[in-house]
């Protein structure tokens, strides 16, 4: 009976959502317990959860396809992409490396040496090797224990107590969360749609430009797995405790780095998953790490009074670094329908038009535009539309036109993604929107927009795309060939677009003169080539 009602317990943990909870007390991981639990064998283990009941089934499934499957968890020992022993990258003896203070680097290579992207070629842009901190700090557990990381995140779970059924219940659960590949085979995330950061670095493990020998790299890649101390530091400061002596060991690893010692991070990349990092650099916890190029939420730019909260970068480093706005995980897509003529509706919106936490008013008023644009389409005779508020996500996202890209409780949402990504053209309703997307995409090929803060624009401007059937074909069809670039969770098409333009920001000779994906803009970085240019200039 007590197991059961422990397990009954968590299953509630699974189920619920991070973002606007009531903090949870204060919690203390046993190490103890972990380690007698850690001592059953996974046979064990499985026969528990064979004869348990089907809620402790639903909250320990990790454990039982573990046990099915022990190849889920990947050897440490993992192959290198690029050649190492016989080096076929073309640019691999041409490149300068970055050095501090200067963001753009011109080099010198010849017409041969660049990478022309096309229908024939390998189905990446990348051309130049990186190198991943794998043994350094993905896999050095003074870094990262990923079963320490996979309690941590249950405890942040809402509503959780660190009472000892909850305790006994999730050490059981994360005794086999040992590796990075168990958390994200696992899904072991604290929000699933803002798992980037576990995907960021899936994808570098698997992408053919990796290198092991980071003498041949170009561009550094630091495994920055950081949501855990970034939600506990603002919902259980008991637990962010816990987190800083892995913060110190993170920021001590990269700082003994010589690759990063020649550049300051000039050359290196990190990835934020979450937002409001900034406090790990202004109030000191990463001192080194800061000094990278970063992707990272962005939401604007605030006021100056919320610099250092936002912004993981100091300010010092923003000329320095470049910064990529962040794109969520897709929640999940429908089955696209790649054709107008298989469409049946002109515009969909699957979103609450009420917030969930009813008693807050200022939540509550975040949602206006959602309800102001429903309100509007609903009156509309010359529009169909099956859903606009809660309903089915499929087929009724891939069976519209349009998809109504709505504000929630920031401007930006999942829902941008799970639109593309299910074959639908999104139409973004505010200005503030773009500063939250990154902007070497040409949104103009793949989107619309109508300003949902007029009425009158509102209509007018969803009337003209509905009634241009051409352009809606046109951009139908743009969608279906660069939905590939919203897809964090297949293959590694979202980190390379990345790692690219990061590439033509550091080295613009080796820019592609083309790409299989038309959104993208493939001269991105050329006018911060020219500004630094210009500016070098006025000082000479």
């Amino acid at each position: 009976m007590f197991q059961f009602i422990a397990v009954s317990l968590i299953v509630s943990i699974f189920q619920l959502c991070l973002i606007h909870h009531n903090p949870p007390e204060p919690s203390i991981i046993d190490d103890d317990l972990l380690s007698q639990i850690k001592q059953q064998s996974r046979t064990q283990i499985e026969n528990e959860v064979q004869g348990s009941s089907v809620e402790e089934k639903i909250v320990m499934p990790m454990l039982s396809a573990k046990a099915k499957d022990p190849s889920t968890t990947r050897s440490r020992s993992r192959s290198t992409n690029v050649n190492e022993e016989n080096d076929h990258s073309p640019l691999s003896s041409s490149f300068s490396s970055p050095v501090e203070n200067s963001p753009v680097i011109s080099i010198s290579t010849t017409e041969t040496n660049r990478t022309s992207i096309s229908d024939s070629s390998p189905q990446h842009l990348l051309s130049v090797p990186f190198y991943l901190y794998e043994d350094e700090i993905l896999r050095n557990e003074s870094v990262y224990n990923f079963t320490d990381i996979c309690i941590g995140t249950q405890l942040m779970k809402p509503g959780v107590k660190a009472d000892q059924a909850n305790m006994t219940a999730i050490h059981q659960v994360c005794a086999t969360i040992t590796t990075f590949e168990d958390m994200v085979s696992e899904k072991v995330f604290i929000s699933f749609i803002e798992s980037t950061e576990f995907q960021f670095v899936r994808s570098a493990l698997d992408h053919p430009m990796r290198t092991k020998d980071p003498s041949k790299a170009k561009i550094f890649v630091v495994p920055t797995l950081l949501s855990l101390p970034i939600f506990s530091h603002q919902y259980n400061p008991a637990l962010f405790q816990k987190q800083l002596p892995y913060l110190q060991n993170l920021d001590e690893a990269l700082e003994k780095s010589e690759w990063f010692e020649h550049s300051n991070g000039a050359d290196h990349i990190v990835i934020i998953g979450v937002f409001l990092p900034g406090f790990l650099s202004h109030e000191g916890y990463l001192k080194h790490v800061p000094s990278c190029n970063v992707v990272q939420w962005f939401e604007g730019a605030g006021t100056p009074a919320q610099y250092p909260q936002r912004f993981f970068q100091k300010k010092e480093m923003k000329e320095k670094r470049v910064l990529f706005p962040n794109m969520y995980v897709s929640s999940g897509q429908c089955t696209p329908s790649s054709s107008t003529s298989t469409k049946t509706q002109n515009i969909t919106f699957i979103g609450s038009l009420e917030h969930k936490r009813k008693r807050c008013g200022e939540c509550n008023f975040r949602l206006r535009h959602r309800r102001d644009g429903c309100l509007t389409i609903a009156r509309r005779t010359n529009w169909t539309t099956a859903v606009c508020g809660n309903g089915d996500k499929c087929p009724n996202l891939s069976n519209a036109l349009l998809g109504m890209h709505f504000e929630g409780d920031t401007p930006s949402a999942s829902r941008l993604s799970e639109t593309i990504l299910s074959g639908t053209i999104p139409v973004f309703t505010t200005k503030e929107q773009y500063d939250s997307v990154p902007d070497f995409i040409d949104w103009d090929k793949i989107s619309y927009f109508a300003d949902v803060k007029n009425r009158t624009r509102f209509v007018e401007s969803l009337d003209l795309a509905l009634t241009n059937e051409t352009e809606i074909a046109l951009k139908t069809e743009n969608v279906m060939k660069n939905k590939a670039i919203f897809d964090w969770e297949n293959g590694y098409v979202t980190f390379d677009v990345y790692m690219y333009m990061l590439q033509s920001r550091l080295y613009p000779d080796t820019r592609a003169k083309s790409s299989h994906f038309s959104a993208l803009k493939m001269d991105y970085g050329h006018d911060a080539k020219e500004k630094q240019d210009g500016d070098a200039g006025k000082n000479e």
